[in-house]
């Protein structure tokens, strides 16, 4: 006797048949959509000479093809749950860790702050405590915040997505500051736009994602309330649907939520600036205290600060700082290129740091106002060292550092002349951060003479790239990949070519272009 098939294979057959019935002829329906659209003939422009030529019907066709395939399995993979759309990689702490120690530099309390509050969440989920990460990067202009959040994505999202000509981490969804920074708006569509999208995402994502929050301080009050159910002690979003008049609710647990702005980032400068500029120096605690208190005074009903797991502090950048991250990016830059425009890309101790100073890259004073000199200049670039300095700020750090101790005798003097020095002291920060490398800066000036002098590309031969000091020209030579390269270099591949080898004619190098790339700042 036949024994009866399995009741769970038995049940989940015709329901899965049934189930790709409808996702197929759903399919079919959307399949004559793209034509009806596109009954009017649509010209476009002929590379051949300029003549319009209607679009035929065979292109829509292939789209609708495609479209019914990938729309079919798509609905049957999601109902079956053999696909998992959004996944976080395995051990996401770790791989975000690595992630932003290679990419990010110079901001080691900020990669700090992330690595430690996604280990803490990853252990949270891992015990089946219910609720999302909620991460505030904070400081001024241009020192990375938004590049780390998506670094950061990119590295829990292992699974991309095509957006456009380009790839995107499938689970990342952003929102900006500016599309809700009308004041004339009504504040109810902006949370309903913003519960609509995110609703969506994560029921495409089955709950997991990553939201990047940028520039967060520009949107009108009461626009966070959208977020507030979801990154609550109940991590739940209510949405209500107008299309069938239905309230639906969706978990918000396994959701990373990044919210990026510049608020706080005048106290964090003025706890730098008292405490000798050094970020070393400088309590954590401290920091954190400050930009939560800044939170909650730009959202005062919310108490926004009270629902954020860590503040991820950005400080401004240095002379020095500046010149690291630029060896980075030249690194990146001629491995990017490596085998394709040249063997490899070689830059001098010289160029790299004549790259990071003005007026490729715009520096502010700030420090303490000298009461009897009225503060410190240097050069045309200086000025007053506290006009960079908004809202009192010297006021404020004199205030921070100053000595109310009672102390007599020659400890009071020292004191007092070490505090006499301090206030003479400028400390200087790129005003616009790494921004200020690419946009209209140095990498901006150095690939626009290299893309107009170095072609052809010579993708067996090293691109040398120096400073002339005597000069005052930047000099690209093609040399053969046997020249030895001497010298210390930093990072960027750079070494220090032999000058006299050079010299002697023996590199065989060929001088391209000569010339200051000042001229060629955007």
């Amino acid at each position: 006797m036949r024994k009866s098939a399995s009741p769970i294979l038995a049940g989940t057959f015709p329901s899965l048949a049934a189930y790709g019935l409808w996702a197929t002829l759903r399919a079919v329906r959307g399949w004559f959509q793209p034509h009806q659209h596109n009954e009017k003939k649509t010209a476009i422009i002929s590379t051949s000479g300029g003549i319009d030529i209607p679009q035929t019907s065979w292109g829509s066709t292939f789209d609708a093809t495609s479209h019914f395939f990938s729309s079919t399995w798509e609905s049957i993979a999601t109902y079956t749950g053999f696909h998992d759309f959004c996944p976080f990689a395995t051990d996401f702490s770790e791989v975000a860790r690595r992630a932003v120690h290679s990419k990010i530099r110079c901001q080691d309390r900020a990669v700090n702050a992330i690595t430690s509050g996604l280990s803490h969440w990853e252990m949270d989920l891992m015990k089946d405590v219910h609720r999302p990460l909620v991460l505030a990067f904070t400081g001024p202009t241009g020192v990375g915040k938004t590049e780390t959040a998506h670094v950061i994505a990119r590295a829990m999202l292992p699974k991309t997505e095509l957006v456009g000509i380009g790839k995107r981490p499938r689970g990342l969804m952003v929102l900006r500051g500016e599309d809700f920074a009308d004041v004339h708006a009504n504040v109810t569509s902006y949370i309903d736009t913003i519960k609509s999208a995110l609703f969506q995402h994560l029921i495409k994502c089955q709950g997991h994602a990553v939201v990047i929050f940028d520039e967060v301080q520009k949107v009108v009050p009461g626009t966070l309330d959208a977020l507030a159910e979801a990154i609550s002690e109940h991590p739940t979003l209510t949405y209500y649907k107008p299309e069938d008049a239905t309230i639906h609710r969706v978990d918000t647990s396994h959701v990373a939520f990044f919210l990026i702005s510049d608020i706080g980032w005048e106290d964090m400068l003025t706890l730098l600036i008292a405490h000798g500029g050094s970020a070393a120096a400088l309590p954590p605690h401290l920091l954190s205290q400050r930009v939560k208190v800044a939170l909650d005074a730009q959202w005062t009903r919310l108490k926004f600060g009270k629902l954020i797991d860590k503040i991820v502090p950005f400080l401004p950048l240095s002379q020095a700082q500046m010149r690291e991250i630029l060896d980075l990016k030249l690194e990146e830059m001629g491995e990017e290129h490596r085998g394709r425009l040249w063997a490899r890309l070689e830059t001098t101790e010289g160029v790299r740091e004549y790259l990071v100073k003005s007026p490729f890259v715009k520096y502010a004073g700030y420090g303490f106002e000298d009461e009897e000199e009225g503060g410190m200049e240097e050069g045309e670039e200086a000025g007053n060292a506290c006009d960079s300095i908004q809202g009192g700020m010297c006021k404020q750090a004199k205030e921070v550092a100053e000595d109310n101790d009672e102390e007599v005798g020659e400890e009071k003097r020292k004191r007092k002349e070490k505090k006499r020095r301090k206030e003479k002291e400028v400390y200087w920060f790129a005003e616009f951060g790494a921004r200020n490398l690419q946009t209209g800066g140095p990498l901006h000036a150095l690939e626009s003479a290299i893309v107009e002098s170095m072609k052809p590309w010579r993708p067996l031969e090293v691109l040398d790239v120096r400073y002339n000091a005597q000069t005052d020209e930047t000099e690209l030579r093609w040399c053969p990949t046997e020249v030895r390269f001497v010298g210390e270099g930093g990072r960027g591949g750079g070494r220090e070519v032999s000058l006299l080898r050079e010299e002697g004619g023996v590199t065989g190098c060929e001088l391209r272009w000569a010339g200051n790339l000042k001229t060629k700042i955007g």
